[in-house]
């Protein structure tokens, strides 16, 4: 194979719970997935890892011939037949979920809440781009078959913030949107696609708070291509920082990550 596939996924140091999940495959065709329960929210750590194994078995059987909308409507009714059969709470669906899927020379990713993608193209720096919702909300897929929760949710005015940035020290650029923007985006010729969890922006040095250490750039800095390679370098991000800066993710983080094994990563500022 010319590419690897490879996940991870930590708990925060705030937390007591991880409620991130992660996967990633190639068989019948290579996906990524990612979740993040809400940690105010009962047993989204159950939550989170019903929507990602629904939202694969979804891909597999219509074998990716779905849209943004049709995805998550029909994950969040199965798994809210799931939870009821384990007498759970629906608030425990309460996680954001980004999924990609590759089709031909092009990856599809569809974002249901906050997170981040990061990417290479063909003679190009990588790219990171991320979504956020003002007061810390997300528009989670449960909001959309609850029509309680997703009245209370529209009188709140959150506001959806899209942010992209070039990872060589380019200046950063947002635009706001309606909290209900159907995110999604197209990825030709990709040599490194990393879905990420919002725990990507909260490490932070436990000798200074104010201080936020660049995960991104340091995440694109793989060296070998085979096998775990997001394993392997998160894993080492996560000893370097702890170790050398006293810098540990407050939030749980996870990723899920494609790379061809003609990825070089060019020299980042």
């Amino acid at each position: 194979m010319d590419f690897s596939v490879d996940h991870f996924f930590t708990i925060g140091k705030t937390h007591k719970v991880c409620e991130d999940y992660a996967l990633s495959g190639s068989e019948p065709f290579l996906y990524l997935i990612v979740a993040d329960g809400c940690s105010s929210s009962p047993h989204t750590d159950i939550g989170a890892r019903i929507l990602a194994h629904i939202a694969k078995d979804i891909l597999i059987t219509c074998d990716r011939d779905i849209d943004y909308k049709g995805l998550g409507l029909l994950t969040i009714k199965l798994a809210r037949q799931t939870i009821s059969s384990l007498g759970l709470p629906y608030s425990c669906l309460d996680s954001t979920l980004l999924v990609a899927f590759e089709k031909g020379n092009c990856w599809t990713a569809f974002l249901y809440g906050d997170g981040s993608i990061i990417y290479k193209q063909e003679n190009s720096y990588p790219h990171m781009s991320s979504t956020s919702y003002s007061s810390n909300m997300p528009y989670y897929l449960s909001y959309w078959s609850d029509l309680a929760r997703k009245e209370v949710y529209k009188k709140a005015n959150v506001l959806l913030k899209l942010s992209h940035k070039n990872l060589d020290g380019g200046d950063c650029q947002s635009y706001q949107l309606n909290y209900d923007f159907e995110h999604q985006r197209i990825y030709e010729d990709c040599s490194l696609l990393i879905l990420c969890t919002d725990g990507i922006e909260s490490f932070t040095s436990t000798m200074d708070s104010s201080y936020q250490y660049p995960v991104a750039s340091s995440l694109v800095n793989i060296k070998t291509t085979k096998g775990e390679f997001i394993k392997r370098r998160a894993g080492r991000m996560l000893k370097n920082l702890s170790n050398d800066h006293n810098v540990y993710p407050m939030d749980d983080f996870s990723v899920a990550a494609y790379v061809r094994r003609d990825y070089k990563c060019p020299p980042i500022m």
